[in-house]
């Protein structure tokens, strides 16, 4: 078996050949195109991290809001049941100064009508006492000594009022 290097050398021309197209219009195109898939789908990897990542912090961001809605929305209660507290003890203070006022008021004008009474009710038993006494003494005393106790026991009895008023 004889080699015959002419036919050989051109077999690997032809192979060389065909590696250098293969190459230039298969494997390169087949890489290039490989090359940027894998590209595309690293950018979609790392936006997918930024877009997690920028999720987060919104989330973070709105339970700190909400936290801070949260507690202002405490605090905007709490000052509301101190002001209801607050007016609540006023409106009681007030309810009480009036009861108070009221009831003085009202003991006042009952003196008053006590007074009122007992002056009639003097009236009454002196006017009483002048009558009794006239008719006792009509039968028992002459006139001038008549008037001299009916004097005597109206001044005693102007006393009595002045001390009692007092």
């Amino acid at each position: 078996m004889e080699i015959n290097w002419i036919q050989l050398i051109g077999q690997i021309i032809n192979v060389l050949i065909l590696v250098w197209l293969l190459n230039k219009f298969l494997y390169k195109p087949l890489l290039k195109l490989i090359n940027d898939r894998n590209k595309r789908i690293k950018e979609g990897l790392e936006l997918a991290k930024a877009n997690e990542e920028a999720r987060q912090q919104i989330k973070k961001l709105e339970e700190e809001r909400l936290a801070a809605a949260e507690k202002k929305v405490l605090e905007l209660i709490q000052k509301a049941k101190r002001e209801a507290n607050q007016e609540a003890k006023e409106i009681i203070h007030q309810a009480q100064l009036k009861a108070k006022e009221e009831v003085e008021k009202q003991r006042r004008l009952l003196l008053e009508e006590l007074k009122e009474e007992r002056a009639k009710i003097k009236e009454e038993v002196s006017d009483l006492v002048v009558k009794v006494s006239e008719k006792v003494l009509s039968d028992l005393l002459d006139k001038t000594t008549q008037e001299k106790i009916i004097e005597n026991a109206l001044s005693k009895l102007e006393k009595m009022r002045f001390t009692d008023n007092e």
